[in-house]
């Protein structure tokens, strides 16, 4: 039997589309699925779903004798799941080490029986309320029920298509994103495994106004499940975003159902930069996201392409591309979405900017502190920031999502501020007794009492704290032992091992990039955690350092 979608037709499917998003802006629900029932089998058929990783999609179909729907046919009503409450019904829906988050309602139509919504995981892992969010969704489901009931009464759910426009004459959409004021804060998905590795082209060299930018790991999994949801919603061929920047350039990051073909790509690239006048598209790079990497690459032109620039409060327009390789236009309800999840994107955009602002004010907090004690503690301000350069550098080799990667940044500034509170002669002092020695290594303590007043949106002083521990658990202050001590604590403890050995301080003279190797290798397992010393040294061979 062919499956029920294939009987409904793309505009009303197009619609469930977009009444189902309702579940996202209105629940804060971050995967949701619409099930339609088939009477004639009793089964229910998956006709549009968002948010769920590929790994694990939701099951396209769902018989009669299925325990989730001999449930709710039992008792006619919908029901949430939290946390660890057992729902064996909803084992298909999930993986089995997830924490459970659903909500799942039965839809009707004039008492009879036609859907199923299944909603998971809210934003910023809040639980589901029945008695709260049941109302909210019921009116969803209500609206997936009149809109089957017009379409069967031969309603029309689409207005007839725009004539194309000329392919090298484009005039762009606009989308207004308000400012980050505006924005309510949401917790993104897990990022899903790259089915494609983010590996840029080659890069074209900079100009000195300009360097090359990046996005970090999670920012780019934002986009690629927006694109993703959009690519579910209207039929593309490639979405492509470029983030307007004063400062840097920043890459391209262009998702596909199957791989380009470079000359595909260059055309993207080129569309681009028709809309991006200071920048010709040779001096782009590219970031690509493939869904389904075993096909073969796509070839041929992009003849159609409709590029809407999302235009934020005091910043120059961002600008998201839709492509497609028929000569067929974007008709008004295919505009109406992508400009929907353009809108969203230029959220997230502000929210990396106004990320950018803070994570620049906390630097140079950092910086000014270290310069108002240079006179007194030599090279700690030098030996700060090649510490924190490096330890970021790694820490985007590790692909860090960003809090982790912020608080790596933050705590390896700072992480020998607790030297100000001491004597600044035993930080010359050669040779120091018991007691001395015992009270330098009082600084991480004094660094995170100093420092937790400070208010930082991560939890920099407990990584200070901790930067001395041990592997083996013969560090200090507490003694942590292996994965007890917080990964960025590692992480600046391995960075600062190398530095000191590299560059020296009062208590030894510098030593060479092998020596520096030799003697990481000869901590692994014991002074340094043993996974991160092998990144870190793969880390030294990309940069030229070993």
């Amino acid at each position: 039997m062919l499956p029920l979608a294939l009987h409904l037709g793309e505009p009303l499917i197009h619609r469930f589309s977009q009444i189902l998003y309702r579940c996202f802006e209105e629940v804060g629900s971050t995967k949701g699925a619409i099930y339609l029932r088939e009477p004639a089998e009793g089964t229910f058929d998956l006709i549009s779903h968002y948010g769920w990783p590929r790994t694990y999609p939701p099951p396209e179909r769902l018989d009669a004798m299925e325990p989730l729907i001999l449930r709710l046919g039992r008792e006619r009503r919908g029901f949430v799941v939290n946390g660890n409450d057992p729902a064996f019904e909803l084992d298909r829906f999930c993986q089995a080490e997830e924490a459970r988050r659903f909500l799942v309602l039965p839809v009707f139509d004039r008492g009879e029986w036609i859907g199923l919504l299944v909603q998971k995981d809210r934003t910023r892992h809040l639980p589901y309320d029945l008695e709260q969010d049941e109302s909210v969704s019921q009116a969803i489901c209500q609206d997936f029920a009149e809109t089957l009931h017009r379409a069967q009464a031969g309603d029309p759910l689409t207005p007839p298509q725009m004539a194309a426009p000329e392919p090298d004459i484009l005039n762009a959409l606009e989308v207004k994103v308000p400012p980050p004021a505006a924005m309510v804060p949401t917790a993104l998905p897990p990022p899903a495994p790259d089915s494609e590795p983010s590996i840029p082209e080659e890069p074209a060299p900079s100009s000195p106004a300009h360097r090359l930018g990046l996005f970090l790991p999670d920012q780019r999994t934002f986009y690629w499940e927006a694109a993703a949801l959009l690519f579910s919603m209207v039929p593309l061929t490639a979405l492509a975003l470029w983030m307007h920047d004063e400062e840097e350039i920043r890459p391209v990051l262009a998702y596909s159902r199957q791989p380009l073909t470079p000359e595909l790509k260059v055309q993207v690239l080129t569309r681009l930069s028709q809309h991006v006048s200071r920048l010709p598209a040779d001096r782009l790079r590219i970031f690509t996201r493939v869904e389904f990497m075993d096909q073969e690459p796509l070839g041929g032109s992009l003849l159609t392409c409709l590029p809407v620039k999302l235009a934020s409060e005091g910043e120059g327009p961002d600008l998201l591309m839709a492509f497609r390789q028929e000569p067929r236009p974007f008709n008004e309800l295919e505009q109406s979405l992508i400009q929907r999840i353009g809108r969203m994107v230029g959220f997230h955009l502000q929210e990396i900017r106004l990320h950018e602002r803070y994570h620049r004010a906390f630097l140079a907090v950092g910086h000014q502190m270290l310069r108002s004690v240079e006179g007194g503690a030599p090279r700690l301000r030098e030996h700060s920031q090649s510490t924190a350069q490096m330890a970021k550098s790694f820490a985007l080799h590790l692909e860090l999502p960003a809090a982790q990667l912020e608080a790596v940044c933050l705590a390896a500034i700072l992480h020998d501020v607790g030297t100000f509170l001491l004597d600044p002669g035993l930080l010359i002092k050669p040779n120091l007794s018991e007691e001395e020695m015992h009270l330098l290594q009082t600084h991480p303590l004094l660094a995170a009492t100093f420092l937790k007043d400070f208010h930082f949106p991560f939890d920099v002083p407990r990584i200070i704290r901790h930067h001395h521990e041990r592997w083996d658990g013969k560090g200090y202050p507490e003694g942590l032992k292996g994965e007890a001590i917080p990964l960025g604590s590692r992480i600046i403890h391995l960075v600062e091992a190398f530095e000191v050995i590299m560059h020296g301080n009062a208590f030894q003279a510098p030593r060479s990039a092998r020596e520096a190797i030799a003697e990481l290798r000869r901590g692994a397992g014991s002074q340094f955690d043993p996974g991160l010393v092998e990144e870190f040294l793969d880390f030294l061979q990309s940069h030229g350092l070993r």
